[in-house]
């Protein structure tokens, strides 16, 4: 392999070639980090700003200066330490604003605010933020969610990303300007082990922080739009539960091994409604029609509580209102009500039809109660699995042959299969922290741990791994070929 050569731009223009010392790294953590330690010696001097940039062929990338270069001026040469960073830390960058038409070509905007949609709904909104003040983001993969109100408090677009994500319970991930909510997935996995070409010349299982076992679990809801006669599982207030084990609403596993270890957790779900509007009243502009409602709310009031909806979509979402209901027309009426100033609705700000709302306040019937408590009762479960049992993760350094002979070529997020019969494992993991030498690329440590989801699992337990070669390919995003040409080379190129 001839030496690397990379070249630093300054307004796509190449200012430096330059050969990195083999102290150079790309450094990737899973949500985290995303930078190259660029260290190097030049016998001229140049004066590195901040914006100048890089272009790293193996992660398809543009990392750039964000804070001056450290340089050492020695005997006849400059020794500079240069810190390239990627997309990932725009995000802190740039503030989440709600602009709300005001009508005559003037809006608010606000940085408080209430946002309510599913996961394509805040990865739509953020990601134009982003483009607001940037260019050429792209809204990537998304989860399946429900919809959720989210309270943006002065948020910048990576702590909004992190509060959508507490929400909806998904590893997000940047790949250049492209932003995901959903586990990367692949179908096939490179296959790892200790030993001489099998993959790792080390494996290590590392200390984890997040060091809790629950082996019995009570999970419970939310209070809201419950049946005024609706009984817990023996809780002083009513709350929503399903019957578990000895009629609690409590769910075990792996009492066995660790014995009883036991926990209480409080989930965001309820029996609700998700309406749409399905008509509205042109000399009304307070009433709309939602033809699809399978019961009369009139008969499911609580007592002494006015009844809302909420809109989760349209020019009204993040509002909520008092409503009356006719049960003969099927129509809503809301109340007027103020916000930042202005009555709403108006004539500017109004409903249309296709826009979406919650009822909140109201006792759903029994089918809405038993959805929601089949819904807890999957949370509780799918908690349970992840948490009975120790958390582990792994650091291995990755045979640098193995990697060659296979021209295998590892990002962040690949799954790799990782057998290792010492620590009892033969699992599907995501990487989840990678660090490269950028001298020699082929020299690899990666961290991981965290089992796939079963239904990724489920996929790649019937993919033909080939043992014999250790290794059976991922598909991974290949970079144009003049682009390395342009950007990389060997030193004969360009000395």
């Amino acid at each position: 392999m001839g030496v690397m050569i990379y070249r630093i731009f300054r307004n796509n223009i190449s200012i430096a070639s330059i050969k990195p010392l083999s102290s150079s790294n790309l450094v990737q953590k899973s949500e985290v980090d995303d930078y190259i330690e660029l260290n190097f010696e030049m016998t001229n001097f140049v004066d590195f700003k901040v914006g100048d940039y890089i272009y790293y062929a193996e992660s398809n990338s543009v990392y750039k200066l964000n804070f001056l270069p450290n340089i050492v001026n020695e005997s006849g040469k400059y020794v500079y330490s240069c810190i390239f960073q990627g997309n990932i830390y725009d995000l802190n960058k740039v503030k989440c604003f709600l602009d709300t038409d005001k009508g005559g070509g003037l809006f608010n905007r606000d940085y408080n605010f209430e946002l309510t949609g599913n996961a394509k709904t805040f990865l739509e909104f953020i990601v134009s933020c982003m483009n607001r003040e940037y260019s050429g983001y792209v809204v990537g993969e998304y989860d399946d969610t429900s919809v959720e109100t989210i309270s943006f408090n002065n948020f910048n677009v990576y702590q909004a990303i992190l509060a959508v994500q507490e929400k909806f319970s998904f590893r997000w991930r940047l790949e250049n300007k492209t932003l995901h909510f959903k586990e990367k997935q692949g179908d096939y996995a490179y296959l790892f082990k200790v030993g001489r070409l099998q993959g790792f010349t080390s494996l290590e299982r590392l200390r984890t922080s997040e060091s809790k076992i629950i082996t019995s679990l009570y999970g419970y809801g939310s209070t809201d739009n419950l049946p005024v006669d609706y009984e817990s599982d023996g809780l002083y207030d009513r709350r929503l539960s399903f019957t578990g084990e000895e009629g609690f609403s409590k769910l075990s596993k792996n009492i066995d091994k660790y014995g009883i270890i036991q926990e209480v957790v409080e989930f965001d779900i309820r029996p609700e409604y998700t309406g749409s509007i399905t008509a509205i009243d042109a000399s009304n502009i307070r009433l709309f029609y939602d033809s699809n409602v399978d019961f009369d709310i009139n008969n499911n009031l609580l007592p002494g509580v006015v009844p809302t909806v909420k809109f989760i979509s349209g020019n009204l979402s993040g509002t909520e209102f008092p409503i009356t209901y006719n049960s003969n027309t099927g129509s809503f009426t809301v109340d007027v009500v103020t916000k930042d100033d202005i009555s709403l609705p108006n004539e500017t700000i109004k409903f249309k039809v296709g826009d979406q709302f919650k009822i909140l306040n109201i006792s759903m019937p029994s089918q809405y109660v038993i959805d929601a408590e089949n819904e807890l009762q999957q949370a509780t479960s799918d908690y349970l699995d992840k948490w009975s049992q120790p958390q582990q993760y792994f650091e291995a350094d990755v045979d640098r042959q193995y990697i060659g002979k296979n021209n295998i070529k590892l990002k962040l997020y690949d799954i790799i299969r990782c057998v290792a019969p010492a620590f009892g494992i033969d699992n599907l993991y995501p990487i989840q922290e990678l660090t490269q030498n950028i001298a020699d690329p082929d020299d690899y440590n990666i961290k991981f741990g965290d089992i796939l989801p079963k239904s990724l699992l489920t996929r790649l337990e019937i993919a033909n791994f080939n043992t014999s070669n250790s290794i059976t390919n991922i598909s991974n995003t290949t970079v144009n070929t003049n682009d390395i040409t342009n950007i990389i080379g060997d030193e004969n190129q360009w000395l």
